[in-house]
């Protein structure tokens, strides 16, 4: 019963980390709220992607002691927390300076590809644990 409401909360948070992140990626492909400067929207979503960041990663420490050999031996689930250190190296630095006030356009397409990359990288690597074994 309590694995079930775990998956939901880290659902959840990813939901609004990746979400809030989404969001700020759409508006430097000129896709979304173009009337929205990208720093100014980047400031009003930091509070939701801190809230998902905390939401996933305490829910996911406790999925993770459920059964840790499942997932410490699942090449899933390691591609999911390699892809999630790189896309949270990636938001805190490179995206960081993207979406400040006098940043390069194209730069910032590119950031925003890549991102958008390394998100649904992490995303994927999360849906494909159900589905992957570890070395038998």
């Amino acid at each position: 019963m309590v694995f079930p409401v775990l998956e939901c909360f880290h659902i959840l948070g990813f939901i609004l980390l990746a979400g809030s992140i989404a969001l700020i990626d759409f508006r430097l492909l000129g896709a979304l709220l173009r009337d929205q400067k990208p720093a100014d929207l980047s400031v009003d979503a930091a509070p939701w992607t801190l809230i998902g960041l905390a939401l996933v990663l305490t829910s996911g420490a406790l999925l993770f002691a459920s059964d840790p050999d499942h997932y410490y031996l699942n090449h899933a689930f390691q591609f999911k927390m390699a892809i999630l250190l790189l896309a949270l190296a990636f938001h805190y630095t490179i995206h960081g300076r993207a979406v400040r006030p006098g940043a390069s356009p194209g730069a910032g397409k590119l950031t925003a590809c890549l991102s958008l990359a390394l998100w649904a990288g992490v995303i994927g690597g999360g849906i494909f644990i159900g589905f992957v074994n570890g070395p038998e």
